[in-house]
């Protein structure tokens, strides 16, 4: 058996490989890329939320603040009425 192969397919062949080679770089480059757009993209919606859940918190407080302000100075009234009443 010959060992005669047609010249067209010895330079698709090559071609294939050397396209194939010379694509890898950018393919790892942007694989590269991706990973790092995407570690960025899930700080910032981490760091949204945690914004988010601590303006959340502070209006908490501020809420049962102004509420136990409000307990307080409507204890202060009532007591302050009861003792005029008493008189």
């Amino acid at each position: 058996m010959a060992n005669i192969v047609n010249e067209k397919t010895t330079d698709s062949v090559t071609q294939i490989n050397t396209e194939s080679v010379g694509g890898i770089p950018s393919m790892a480059m942007n694989n590269f890329i991706m990973a790092i757009n995407t570690a960025i993209s899930n700080g910032n919606q981490n760091a949204a939320i945690s914004q988010q859940q601590g303006q959340m918190l502070m209006q908490a407080s501020t809420t049962q603040g102004i509420n136990a302000i409000n307990a307080i100075s409507s204890a202060s009234i009532s007591k302050a009425t009861e003792a005029i009443l008493d008189k």
